[in-house]
């Protein structure tokens, strides 16, 4: 009698750790207009967004920490970019790279770190930049 044997496992795929960055007042004039008019935003207009497969921890806010707890502010943008990443899922996939379909995301904004910082915290960790996907 033979003794069984098994098939190796394949690793599943990895999939490339891409972050989509844009600052919230590019994201607020060219995605949500309705944004662009909300005066709290004025501190944060060029406070670094981001989006990436959830899948790919990174440590952003461990590295550069934020000070104080969220305002309302930060909150309505948080919401947005919410929305926006449910409304443009497929698309946002698509940028990110093969993975599961319907994975999930995490996004975030950092209130007050700069872009260039954001950037740079990102890609020490491995991370590709992409830029927010166009809207219709």
């Amino acid at each position: 009698m033979a003794t069984p044997r098994k098939r190796p496992a394949r690793p599943a795929p990895v999939t490339p750790k891409i972050v989509l960055l844009t600052t919230v007042g590019d994201f607020a004039a060219t995605r949500r207009p309705a944004l662009s008019a909300d005066e709290a935003l004025q501190g944060l207009r060029d406070r670094a967004l981001f989006i990436h497969d959830a899948q790919h921890e990174n440590t952003l806010f461990d590295a550069l920490p934020e000070k104080g707890d969220p305002t309302e502010a930060v909150e309505s943008i948080l919401d947005e970019l919410e929305d926006f990443a449910a409304e443009y899922g497929e698309v946002i996939e698509n940028l990110l790279g093969p993975g599961q379909e319907g994975r999930a995301l995490e996004w975030g904004l950092h209130a007050e770190a700069s872009l260039a910082d954001v950037t740079a915290q990102f890609q020490r960790e491995g991370f590709q930049i992409q830029a927010f996907p166009p809207v219709e």
